[in-house]
């Protein structure tokens, strides 16, 4: 086959005759590809003259983070009076209403009462 021929060949393939070549040369890759194994390997046994390595256990909460005794904590309490609403409690402590709604677990916001004591974010 001349130089000629190879030419006229290219000139002339179809785009059938693409895909067909395509859809060969992306098979041939994957033939090409190793296929992992799917059983898992087993596992190995420590030699007998090895000691096993000792897991560490984990650090209680007091000793990972270690805090000041004056720290502040989360939330602050805030005990709901009569006219109260929800939003204005965020208001007058600098929190979203739906921030507070949300730390107390509230089903219906709109809802609440003389004496309920809610937990207010810390800024």
């Amino acid at each position: 086959m001349g130089l000629w021929s190879s030419i006229k060949g290219a000139l002339t393939k179809s785009p059938l005759d693409e895909a067909r070549d395509q859809r060969r040369a992306e098979r041939e890759a994957e033939k090409a590809e190793p296929v992992p194994d799917d059983v898992p390997e087993m596992p190995q046994e420590p030699a007998p003259d090895t000691a096993p390595t000792p897991t560490p256990t984990p650090a209680s909460p007091a000793e990972t983070a270690p805090t000041p005794e004056n720290s502040e904590p989360d939330y602050r309490t805030y005990t709901v009076r009569a006219g109260d609403t929800l939003s204005q409690i965020g208001v007058d402590h600098g929190v979203d209403w739906h921030d507070i709604a949300e730390l107390n677990d509230l089903e219906n916001p709109d809802l609440i009462y003389p004496g309920q004591v809610f937990k207010i974010p810390n800024g």
